[in-house]
């Protein structure tokens, strides 16, 4: 014999007091009392069966004549649902926490891309969606991050994040993407302070700082109308994002 848990859903709903009256009467059964997602009254039993069928019929049977002595009218059972307590433990074991859900801003933030970028990843997010509400999807955080580990920001761009992160302290890295991020760097001092300022023809760094603006992780800086068009010799000056801090890191070092 096999210890299965079924879920049988009613048409129907009944009141707290009616509710507990009915825990009781399933007793023998590990009976559990709730409401299914339509809202109606769903009740879980442990069944000890040989097979799927035998246990879905017995729960069936056994749950209407539960709700039946509680309630004194006939229910109509509208769905079901049987699984192996094993399976059960497993999918229980598998839901996650609050703090591992993570709405669409959220998922931008842990990914380091911006919502129009997020849409174009909708393939690859979405065995990481837990369920789809109105407002949008809502991911595993815990998958997400594991997706951000798996596609890092291009070398380039990852230097020219943390070059501006580091606040303008000189790398000693003989890295190539390094020595072209601060080849472009030009310190601009205004009233409103000192403010990163690429100024080169450089293509390669032109496209990489336009990626980090479109993944939202620099933005234009508030003083100025400079942007990423215009002449051959490219001025922008740009300041770091809360999402482009997160995903900045520590110069590297001549070692390294």
């Amino acid at each position: 014999m096999t210890s299965y848990s079924v879920e049988v859903e009613f048409d129907s709903t009944i009141s707290d007091d009616t509710a507990a009256d009915l825990v009781d009467a399933l007793n023998d059964v590990h009976g559990a009392v709730g409401a299914a997602s339509s809202g109606n009254l769903s009740v879980i039993l442990s069944i000890e069966a040989s097979n799927v069928p035998d246990a879905t019929a017995h729960a069936i049977n056994r749950a209407q004549e539960a709700v039946t002595s509680v309630t004194h009218s006939p229910t109509l059972v509208t769905g079901v649902a049987t699984m192996t307590e094993a399976e059960f433990d497993r999918r229980l074991a598998d839901e996650p926490t609050p703090g591992d859900l993570a709405g669409q801003a959220e998922a931008c933030n842990i990914l380091g891309v911006s919502a129009r970028t997020l849409e174009k990843l909708a393939g690859e997010l979405a065995p990481h969606i837990v369920q789809t509400l109105a407002t949008g999807p809502l991911y595993r955080a815990s998958g997400l991050r594991n997706l951000a580990r798996l596609h890092p920001l291009p070398p380039l761009e990852q230097a020219l994040l943390n070059v501006i992160s580091a606040k303008h302290a000189p790398s000693l890295s003989a890295d190539p993407h390094y020595q072209r991020a601060e080849a472009a760097l030009v310190l601009d001092e205004t009233p409103f302070g000192t403010r990163t300022l690429f100024r080169t023809s450089d293509t390669q760094v032109r496209h990489a700082l336009a990626a980090l603006l479109e993944r939202e992780l620099v933005a234009p800086a508030p003083e100025t109308n400079e942007t990423l068009t215009g002449s051959p010799d490219l001025s922008s000056a740009v300041v770091l994002t809360a999402r482009g801090h997160r995903h900045s890191r520590p110069l590297p070092t001549q070692s390294s």
